[in-house]
């Protein structure tokens, strides 16, 4: 048989669409595997399946994961025409007829398949066809959803009323309570008083900044 069965995977840190995905496999040239059966001939690909799309959300930040499943793929090491062949992975979204290509997936962008094992993972093909090398996708940017949860704490509250004291943007002044006693006077008091308005005045310009 030249089935080999390619299990099923999760990719983390999903960063393209969240619904109808499919990941097509795509053959470079056509072929006939030893049992005599012709791909890449007639149609544009040969596997086609759809993803799954699983969304978890830790300390406000959503993230996402692409649920590849089981495939069958016929392999092309042991092809009696077109041994030479390479199968493309890529991402597909959208749906009834309609889909659009998201992307090639990283490091499957052009691989063979040896018929043996039969049953194979995605890391394994991706390592034999890298020279041992694993190509890892990055990680290191943001998704638009991880940016809103990022922001969601500042976004504007446009249900809080303006504030009705001046906003003031000015640095914030120095202050030591000094020790309390018995009575206070004058000067002490309007001391207190003065940065009490100050701090009215720091709180109404956060408001005012966060409303905007």
């Amino acid at each position: 048989m030249s089935d080999v069965t390619i299990q099923a995977e999760t990719l983390d840190h999903w960063k393209g669409p969240t619904s109808g995905v499919e990941i097509w496999l795509v053959l470079d040239q056509p072929m006939t595997t030893p049992e005599g059966k012709n791909y890449g001939m007639e149609t544009e690909f040969v596997i086609r399946a759809a993803c799954s799309v699983v969304s978890a959300t830790e300390n406000g930040i959503t993230q996402y994961s692409l649920q590849i499943p089981q495939l069958v793929v016929p392999a092309t090491a042991n092809a009696l025409v077109g041994r030479t062949a390479r199968y493309t992975a890529s991402f597909y979204s959208g749906s009834g007829t309609t889909r659009t290509r998201y992307g090639n997936w990283t490091g499957l962008d052009c691989f063979f398949l040896n018929p043996s094992p039969t049953i194979q993972s995605w890391a394994n093909i991706r390592l034999i066809n890298n020279g041992g090398v694993p190509i890892g996708m990055d990680n290191r940017t943001f998704t638009r959803s991880e940016i809103y949860s990022l922001l969601g704490g500042f976004v504007p509250k446009a249900s809080w009323a303006t504030p009705l004291p001046a906003a003031n943007r000015t640095a914030l002044t120095n202050y030591t309570a000094g020790v309390l006693s018995g009575s206070y006077n004058q000067s002490q008091i309007q001391t207190i008083a003065d940065r009490l308005e100050e701090l009215y005045g720091k709180v109404a310009a956060l408001i005012r900044d966060v409303k905007q």
